[in-house]
């Protein structure tokens, strides 16, 4: 539904910012912890190569889905679950 569509364009948003935004070296720790810990090792290396952490360029998501062979689309259903994955995590926490 476009009201779903939105919210999780929304939410990616604010993930995307908080990720950018990330500088103090224990929130970079806790972050990296979470990936680890919350996400599948597929989605994990997804969002590093979205998001260029760890030594990663920030990639497109046609990108991502040529380096695993899927489809692009694909690619953005896995990086909005890991999204949702690590907002839930950061909820518990706070």
């Amino acid at each position: 539904s476009a009201v779903q569509t939105l919210s999780d364009a929304g939410r990616a948003v604010l993930v995307r910012r908080a990720l950018e935004e990330l500088q103090d070296k224990e929130n970079q720790r806790l972050l990296r912890q979470l990936i680890v810990q919350e996400l599948t090792p597929k989605e994990a290396d997804i969002l590093r190569r979205r998001y260029g952490l760890d030594g990663y360029l920030p990639q497109t998501q046609r990108q991502v889905a040529a380096r695993y062979g899927i489809s692009r689309s694909y690619v953005s259903r896995l990086e909005k679950k890991a999204l949702g994955k690590l907002e839930a995590a950061l909820r518990e926490r706070m």
